[in-house]
């Protein structure tokens, strides 16, 4: 199962890093080796296989949501799967990846449901980084990486019946814009959560949507 990025040592009997360290490097070296590395690179559909991995190892949110396991279709359809008014090259998913592969991703379109806005409809963490603080990092990132590209506000949405989820982002600071569906999501119907959170002082939006 993908863990957390631990910072492994070359193979080799003569390798031992903590001989070749100070103290103080030494401490650096261990604490970093105990946290995931929280540096995104951007992913692409020929990375569908590695977010296959991910999902089936997040299987309980998926039977939450589909009433079903993921399939490698699901992982190609996160990199498709946009507004019919927005285009693919819109949305960027983001990884995460440590010593044993893919540990996080999100998805986020830019200027959806207007410009300044950017929705994150997608993120999810392995279960064996819950707990950690992992996630709360990882939204951290994913917020400075859209306001250093312009983004004043993040929306999202999250299922009714994820409790959870909808306490997770409250606590970030996200606000209720609205209630949407009932939609259907395989074998499930869901209601949505929507919510909202602005950036560096930004006001509110005073559209429609």
């Amino acid at each position: 199962m993908s863990g957390s990025a631990h910072l492994r040592a070359p193979r080799g009997s003569d390798y031992y890093p903590e001989s070749r360290l100070s103290l103080a490097a030494l401490y650096i070296w261990h604490m970093a080796s105990q946290s995931p590395c929280l540096l995104p690179i951007e992913l692409t559909g020929t990375d569908a296989p590695d977010v296959a991995s991910l999902y089936s190892r997040c299987a309980d949110y998926f039977l939450l949501q589909n009433g079903a396991v993921s399939t490698l279709a699901d992982a190609h359809e996160l990199f498709t799967d946009v507004p019919p008014e927005k285009d693919s090259r819109d949305q960027i998913v983001l990884g995460w990846k440590g010593a044993d592969g893919l540990y996080a991703i999100a998805a986020i379109l830019r200027d959806y449901p207007h410009d300044g806005a950017w929705y994150l409809g997608f993120m999810i963490v392995d279960p064996v980084q819950r707990g950690r603080g992992v996630g709360r990092s990882i939204y951290s990132k994913v917020e400075d990486w859209a306001a250093a590209r312009g983004a004043t506000e993040i929306r999202l949405a999250v299922l009714e019946a994820n409790e959870a989820g909808e306490r997770f982002w409250r606590s970030l600071g996200f606000s209720e814009v609205r209630r949407v569906g009932p939609d259907t999501f395989k074998m499930r119907i869901h209601r949505r959560i929507e919510l909202n959170r602005y950036l560096n002082g930004a006001f509110a939006y005073d559209g429609t949507q």
